[in-house]
């Protein structure tokens, strides 16, 4: 499903989350469209506010990468900062 879909990872624990993506059942695919936004060194408490504050950056990433043939985005988000990768 999310190979199709393009499914996107929020966690504050990318590390063990990182372990469990590569997993995959015997004889299906790896999920090659994941997108992950990752909170880095962040308290949960603030996680609603600084989406919120950041949601149009996080939304014209996505439709900028979608029509290329890999068009993940990994977001990195700190108190601070923000970090892009593609």
């Amino acid at each position: 499903m999310g190979n199709q879909q393009g499914a996107v990872l929020v966690t504050w624990n990318y590390r063990d989350f990182k372990k469990i993506m590569n997993r995959r059942a015997k004889g299906a695919q790896k999920l090659r469209k994941l997108h992950v936004i990752s909170f880095k060194k962040a308290p949960h408490s603030w996680g609603r506010t600084r989406l919120e504050q950041l949601i149009d950056l996080i939304e014209w990433e996505y439709e900028h990468q979608a029509a290329k043939p890999d068009s993940r985005v990994f977001i990195e988000i700190n108190k601070d900062s923000v970090h892009i990768m593609r």
